[in-house]
């Protein structure tokens, strides 16, 4: 018996969208790119994007020249490097990657340059913000309410150590005379900043684990106010610490603020241990805690994310419905790390990006890349934006 051939753009609409609809991101992509029917579908279908993207990591190439540092994209779940290349600015660095933009911070006379740069929209033209006050070391984080490429009543928050004002936030909505607020506080060192979409206000938390929510919806008159006390755990009062020669030296606290795709704020300390043999800390787990918000709110310790997917970073983090990715491992955390070592004369900091478990509390995987560059930025998570509908 023959074998009929099929062709496939005579399949009806509604199987092609239903098949559409089961694609990964970079295979919906790739559908876009077939034919013009399937690129009217890729244009017409929002319903395919998903609240967030799967993240891709940006990574410091080998290859840096005096005008750019040159970035490339690596992809998780395919273990392969992308050729698309991101150009950063020689003298600007990034603090933040937020709704697919990359924030970037240099130096200028009257300040801090803050630029928010959109590395995969081609069209679409970089946005410069009014100057920070401070030095360069002291913006720590900076994120965004919303991507301004589709929502221009947006608002930054910038985490710094200037002085006693920790934060900063700006609000382009309010014309040409907007600039930033900045809120003086007596707060101690701040560890982590999250828009929490769920409630529509700025979070911080403190080195204490205390959080607190800050509401600046009127520039005049911010408001923060405590709303959370740090976990009552024996595991989070842990400190990380050695002893090299009888003398105790701390690793730090590492805390993350993550909202859940089901809305459920998370607290994530990060546990590190220092390996003597080579002279140096690493990641070996993390503590994961859940707001209850019942009667009055409280944290509690949790061994699953709900089924989620977490992608943390010091400059990113979000979180995804496994279910929604096959390439994504459920209940499980996807880490990269600021620290970076080195090692006679190049700078690697492979051992701090992996895949963590929670249900079994160990890493299962470690990626094989070997991030090196003479200057720093460290791998940072992105989350790609479609060109449309999302």
């Amino acid at each position: 018996m023959a074998v009929r051939e099929v062709d496939w753009l005579e399949l009806p609409d509604h199987l092609t969208v239903f098949m559409s609809d089961k694609l990964s991101r970079c295979d919906f992509i790739r559908f876009s790119a077939v034919c013009k029917p399937w690129n009217s579908i890729y244009n017409a279908h929002s319903k395919h994007c998903h609240p967030h993207q799967l993240p891709l990591l940006l990574v410091p190439n080998y290859h840096e020249d005096l005008i750019h540092h040159t970035h490339t994209f690596y992809e998780f779940h395919e273990k392969r490097m992308y050729s698309f290349k991101v150009l950063v600015p020689f003298f600007m660095d990034y603090r933040a990657s937020s709704h697919g933009c990359l924030v970037l911070v240099g130096r200028q006379s009257k300040g801090i340059h803050v630029r928010i740069s959109f590395p995969l929209l081609s069209k679409h033209e970089d946005i410069n913000l009014p100057p920070l006050r401070g030095q360069l070391s002291d913006i720590k984080k900076i994120i965004l309410s919303a991507n301004p490429s589709s929502n221009h009543n947006y608002t930054v928050m910038a985490m710094s150590n200037y002085r006693k004002q920790r934060l900063a936030f700006y609000k382009p909505a309010a014309g040409d005379q907007a600039d930033w607020t900045y809120i003086s506080s007596s707060y101690k060192k701040i560890l982590d900043i999250l828009y929490y979409n769920k409630n529509q206000q700025f979070y911080f938390v403190e080195e204490s684990g205390t959080v607190f929510a800050c509401d600046v919806n009127d520039p005049n008159d911010p408001k923060v106010l405590p709303i959370l006390a740090p976990p009552s755990y024996p595991s989070f009062g842990q400190t990380d610490y050695y002893m090299p020669f009888g003398v105790i030296i701390y690793l730090g606290k590492y805390l993350y603020l993550v909202e859940l795709s089901s809305g459920e704020l998370l607290l994530i300390k990060m546990c590190r241990k220092y390996n003597k043999d080579e002279s140096r800390d690493c990641i070996i787990g993390f503590s994961v805690y859940k707001m209850n918000p019942l009667i009055e709110p409280k944290w509690i310790e949790v061994q699953n994310l709900s089924g989620d997917t977490i992608f943390l970073g010091n400059y990113s983090s979000l979180a995804v419905r496994a279910s929604d990715f096959r390439e994504c491992k459920p209940n499980c955390i996807y880490f990269t790390d600021w620290y970076v070592q080195k090692y006679s004369d190049e700078w690697t900091g492979a051992d701090h990006i992996g895949v963590f478990s929670l249900e079994e509390g160990i890493i299962i995987e470690r990626y094989p890349i070997e991030v090196r560059s003479r200057v720093l930025p460290p791998p940072i998570w992105i989350e790609p934006t479609l060109p449309r509908h999302c």
